[in-house]
């Protein structure tokens, strides 16, 4: 649908890029923050970011990423460090470790496993958004947009627009 929309010059709406930007699995990068809201609205709001959860790792609130489809976790994870996003990234894995050192990129290796967080993910939604039913593409999207003062409304198809009163979505 992406690919049409592209070929015939048209717009291609926020929706549909956050459901084509589905990545495969998370790619076990984890970027830490004071504060895992916070960072999970910065890193939400990158370009080449498919989905995100907040979680605890050696006692640090962090933020597991999911590339985008296509994206290069090397510049995702630039990305975020460069934009304060991050103060401190995990890596689970040598190869990822060496390719961000290559961009010089700090990484420390680590063993220690993610601990999801589900009752502090998407933090910005607990308002009149969360009754609608989003994909982890769009719930991340939607919530970056959120807890940035941003418009979330395009992230939302049509019909998950009419199923809420959109006056107080933001």
């Amino acid at each position: 649908m992406v690919t049409a929309l592209q070929t015939a010059r048209r717009d291609v709406p926020k929706y549909l890029e956050a459901l084509a930007s589905r990545g495969g699995s998370f790619a076990e990068v984890y970027l830490v923050m004071g504060c895992f809201w916070t960072g999970e609205a910065c890193v939400g709001a990158l370009d080449g970011v498919a989905s995100t959860r907040v979680g605890y790792l050696n006692h640090n609130e962090v933020v597991e990423v999911q590339p985008a489809f296509g994206a290069d976790l090397v510049s995702v994870v630039a990305d975020a460090t460069k934009r304060g996003c991050a103060t401190e990234v995990y890596v689970t894995n040598q190869e990822t470790r060496a390719a961000l050192a290559k961009a010089s990129i700090a990484s420390t290796l680590t063993s220690d496993r993610f601990s999801y967080s589900a009752k502090d993910d998407k933090y910005a939604l607990r308002n009149n958004l969360q009754s609608i039913k989003l994909s982890p593409e769009q719930a991340t999207r939607v919530n970056a947009a959120v807890a940035n003062g941003g418009d979330p409304l395009p992230w939302l198809t049509p019909k998950q627009r009419a199923s809420r009163v959109i006056g107080n979505a933001r």
